[in-house]
């Protein structure tokens, strides 16, 4: 319901910018879909995970004492990955730099503390410190409003209902094998997850589904053929039209193969393990990559580099023999990510509701992308809506 409300809205906050606005197409100002898209699952998290709006999409400010707190904290969650990445990448550099110049003549130029000339690290820092002082706001004002519905009952044993969104979940959650709930640095270590993750990378996922889809006119009209007959006139899924949209949902799959949120992810070997002739030793660290294998010949056919969603198609010439495991954008097993499905039903709905409403035509053919922590849409994708 919420993901379809903010599609609604993002629908409606993107008419204005369509083409039957202006009366010459010269006029028509191009939007950046991905930006767009960001704030549309930056708001659904906040609302699922922690009955927040932030009013990204509609454009109305919230109501209330934290107002400049919750805008403070919408600006900096979406720089928030784009620039821990550049510090990520960019710090062993500066430290390697600074560590050579140590007893040299080089330390003369080389100033002691390079760290303020990293790339995006003073932007993080602070945006950390907003961060962090927004999660403690919202757990501490759960707590207060448990602790006032306990004294106003004669009875207290209903003050540990904490609401039933995920951040009232997990203050309820007790360490496995305890009596002892989670910390409340333990609940908020899980509100940044949350907040960070689910954000950039499934908006960057419905961005790109956008582009793929204009960019190939038979992808295109198959899809703009199975929304005509699954929702008619409606303009956006419901819960019940979601099983019926199979070839939109193989669309995403594709996008997801070859522009992973993530390139890469770790695990930790728990016991020494045999892995392609290799001895993987207990307690290393192994790091794969989803992008990799999503382009892997040898399990998608030399064809490997074409955007095709028919391959994840049972049908398909390889299904037969490909790997359960080469198409992981989510990771496997207990650790992978526990937003997948979430994440697939927001991709689902807003790349419905947007092509229901709009043709979308993106300015440049050629996506210019980099990864950090997660993907970067270097120039976002600018486009115009008809």
């Amino acid at each position: 319901r919420i993901v379809s409300e903010e599609t609604v809205a993002l629908v409606r906050r993107l008419q204005p910018y369509a083409r039957g606005s202006y009366a010459a197409r010269d006029h028509q100002p191009s939007v950046d879909l991905s930006r767009w898209v960001r704030r549309l699952t930056t708001e659904v998290i906040c609302r699922i995970a922690f009955s927040k709006r932030l009013g990204l999409v509609t454009g109305k400010q919230p109501e209330g004492e934290e107002v400049d707190e919750t805008l403070l904290m919408s600006d900096s969650l979406q720089r928030f990955l784009g620039n821990a990445g550049r510090v990520g990448r960019y710090q062993p550099i500066f430290q390697a730099l600074s560590d050579v110049a140590q007893g040299t003549p080089l330390r003369s130029v080389v100033p002691e503390d390079m760290s303020s000339s990293i790339p995006g690290l003073t932007q993080l820092n602070k945006d950390t410190e907003i961060m962090d002082r927004y999660e403690k706001m919202l757990i501490a004002k759960r707590r207060g409003a448990q602790q006032d519905a306990a004294n106003s009952q004669e009875d207290a044993t209903n003050s540990q209902d904490l609401g039933t969104d995920l951040l009232g979940k997990m203050m309820q959650t007790h360490v496995a094998g305890s009596a002892s709930p989670l910390s409340d640095a333990d609940v908020q270590a899980n509100v940044r997850e949350a907040f960070v993750a689910g954000s950039e990378t499934t908006g960057a996922a419905i961005a790109i589904t956008l582009h793929q889809i204009a960019c190939n006119p038979r992808i295109e009209w198959l899809v703009r053929k199975e929304l005509r007959e699954v929702l008619g006139d409606k303009a956006v899924p419901d819960h019940d039209n979601l099983d019926k949209l199979t070839y939109l949902k193989l669309c995403i799959r594709e996008t997801l193969r070859l522009y992973p949120s993530a390139h890469v992810f770790g695990r930790r070997a728990e016991e020494d393990i045999e892995v392609g002739g290799y001895l993987i030793k207990e307690g290393t660290s192994v790091l794969m990559s989803p992008y990799y294998l999503g382009r892997d010949e040898t399990q998608w056919g030399t064809d490997a580099h074409l955007y095709r969603p028919e391959r994840h198609l049972p049908t398909d010439a390889r299904a037969a023999t490909r790997s359960k495991f080469a198409w992981m954008p989510f990771g496997a097993g207990p650790r992978m990510c526990l937003g997948a499905s979430l994440a697939m039903t927001e991709a689902t709905v807003c790349v419905a509701g947007m092509m229901q409403n709009f043709k979308v035509t993106p300015l440049a053919s050629r996506l210019k992308y980099d990864y950090l922590i997660t993907i970067e849409l270097e120039d976002g994708i600018p486009g115009v809506c008809l």
